[in-house]
């Protein structure tokens, strides 16, 4: 029954991913084009990352994307493959009905969060180059980055199917490097929007 869980959940993700794609300025592959942001002010965050050199770039943005992306799946490996527990670190302590139930409540409840948000987000809007509107209601009223808060409510709640050493180190750094994402982000809604994005700083919260 978990397995099945959390197959379906993963097809829900990947399904919100293919249909419902939301582009991102500050995606690893954005970041990895010189021109993505030649429009940006010379001394913007955004602008000085595209600028990096190949392999800072690789350091900073390509390498904590692809341990964030192994580590989203490694629940599900783990699921198939049980023994592999074994060479994580595995928190025998959190192997518990009680956690497996909080785990499987916040992913629902972030797929509710998140699939929402995204609707919200593609209303309206192309999300072509630069045919997008700033959106604040719903629960971009709680907070500024809705999809994103769902996405980590999502990986905390696949923590505790495979509760181990290796999936927290790898929840942190994605953690780390969504977070320097969103700053690069915010410094580009700033520049496009103005006064009401600062206004919107001012009244919502980045994430809860």
């Amino acid at each position: 029954m978990l397995l099945l869980f959390l197959i379906l959940i993963y097809a829900s993700i990947v399904f919100e991913l293919v249909f419902f794609p939301v582009p991102s300025v500050a995606s690893t592959y954005q970041l990895f084009s010189p021109e993505a942001a030649k429009e940006l002010p010379p001394d913007s965050r955004l602008h000085k990352a595209t600028q990096y050199s190949a392999f800072k770039k690789f350091f900073i943005f390509f390498t904590p994307t692809v341990i964030g992306n192994l580590t989203f799946c490694l629940p599900l490996v783990c699921a198939f493959f049980p023994i592999l527990k074994n060479y994580l670190g595995y928190f025998h302590f959190l192997d518990r009905p009680i956690f497996l139930v909080l785990g499987v409540g916040l992913i629902l409840v972030s797929r509710i969060i998140s699939f929402s948000s995204t609707i919200n987000m593609r209303k309206d809007n192309s999300q072509q180059g630069d045919e997008f509107s700033l959106k604040t209601t719903q629960f971009f009223k709680l907070t500024r980055n809705p999809i994103l808060v769902a996405t980590h409510l999502t990986m905390f709640g696949l923590f505790f199917f495979a509760p181990s050493l290796v999936l927290l180190i790898g929840i942190l750094i994605y953690l780390v490097n969504m977070h320097s994402k969103v700053l690069l982000e915010e410094d580009f809604l700033a520049w496009k929007f103005g006064k009401p994005y600062k206004d919107y700083l001012g009244k919502t919260k980045r994430y809860i």
